[in-house]
């Protein structure tokens, strides 16, 4: 026995067989389990996972320099326009290594990327540009750009350009060779009527909704409106770094206070589509029953789960809503990326809400009735056969 505890005791690089399964069944003991013998395996690679370090001379904060200047360059020369303003672009490069770690990774696609979203800073004139991520589609797929608001016109029945739901613009690419569209402002209505229906993208902008209840638009609405709810929900933020202004909206703290958390970093969307509470009185009453909307807030974990990796220096967190939204933080950046079907996940089996009431009878039904069915017995009445008196006469000549 002794002998058996000593060569289960060898040490292999630190670690040793005997302690690991003493730290297994304690977590089994301790967690209980309903199938400790189809958990024993997954509790094993977490414990193992735990221990696993990562010296701090091999961890890479940065892409190096040259290596990012080289993949401008490349950039440079496939969009050689003058105006470009590539400083105000996110750098795919040096954030390639935390997309990563949310399972984004972009291969070679990162340099036409890129190159796209340096020609949106000289073609429309968009700043802050950032890669938002990639909705999947039946038959073709949507490459998702975010930048400061361009929209210079309002909407009916939308929020301003600027503000609320439309604070950003976005653009859609369905090929990497292709051109990029610009998407509309999302509507109220569009929004309240997204949440209403789960449909599977086509890939073509134009493409009806079919759908019940009916969505007001084409796919190119549905589309900013699913991107509306997710960003909504699922754009995160270190816990500390933003806070909400006098206006309603959540911007960046002055003085931010990195804390450990992740908190919602958009303004979230009361039933009627809006990110704030209609005020004035009279036009309340066209809002019954208001909910107020989201500001700053701590994720929770029923809606998110979170891991650490490199010493726990890398931290994940993964939407359990939106599969395929994730944030990664490392020191004090965080990177927000979603890939996904557009679609939101529920314990609840999906049913479409039943139609509504039918219609009231007419006034005059009842005299109508009484026509019908005069009308009715008319015909149920028996047909009398008449002889042909032509042929009568005919026969008594005869006769």
């Amino acid at each position: 026995m002794e002998q058996a505890q000593a060569y289960l005791s060898s040490d292999v690089d630190g670690n040793n067989l005997f302690e690991h399964l003493t730290s297994v069944l304690c977590k089994i003991l301790q967690d209980k389990p309903e199938n400790a013998l189809a958990a024993f395996e997954s509790i094993s690679k977490e414990i193992k996972q735990s221990k696993f370090t990562v010296a701090d001379s091999e961890m890479k904060a940065e892409v190096p320099d040259d290596v990012v200047s080289a993949a401008n360059n490349r950039v440079a020369s496939l969009a050689p326009l003058d105006d470009a303003d590539a400083d105000s672009v996110q750098s795919l490069f040096s954030d390639k290594w935390l997309l990563d770690y949310a399972g984004a990774s972009l291969g070679n696609d990162a340099f036409c990327l890129q190159s796209h979203m340096v020609k949106l800073t000289a073609k429309a004139g968009a700043s802050n540009v950032r890669f938002w991520g990639k909705i999947n589609g039946v038959k073709g797929d949507y490459f998702v750009f975010e930048s400061n608001c361009v929209a210079a016109d309002s909407a009916e029945g939308a929020d301003s350009p600027g503000s609320g739901g439309n604070l950003y613009s976005y653009w859609a690419l369905s090929t990497l060779t292709g051109e990029v569209s610009e998407l509309p402002l999302v509507s109220h209505e569009t929004i309240v009527a997204a949440r209403s229906i789960r449909k599977y993208f086509t890939g073509d902008l134009n493409c009806a909704i079919t759908s019940y209840p009916p969505f007001p638009g084409t796919e190119k609405e549905y589309l900013r409106a699913t991107i509306a709810l997710i960003s909504s929900d699922c754009t995160l933020a270190i816990s500390g770094s933003v806070e909400t202004s006098d206006d309603g909206e959540i911007v960046a703290a002055e003085e931010p206070s990195y804390g450990d958390n992740f908190d919602h970093a958009y303004t979230g969307f009361n039933n009627y589509g809006m990110t704030a509470v209609v005020e004035d009185e009279e036009l309340a009453e066209n809002y019954p029953e208001q909910s107020e909307p989201r500001k700053v807030e701590a994720i929770n974990e029923e809606e998110w789960s979170t891991r650490t990796f490199a010493n726990n220096k890398v931290i994940v967190a993964k939407s359990l809503k939106w599969q395929g939204a994730s944030t990664v933080r490392f020191g004090e950046r965080a990177v927000n990326v979603y890939i996904g079907y557009g679609c939101s996940t529920s314990e609840e089996t999906y049913s479409p809400p039943p139609p509504p009431a039918m219609q009231k009878q007419f006034e005059n039904a009842e005299d109508e009735e009484k026509t019908f069915s005069i009308a009715a017995d008319n015909l149920d009445a028996p047909v009398e056969e008449k002889e042909d008196e032509g042929e009568e006469g005919k026969g008594d000549d005869e006769e």
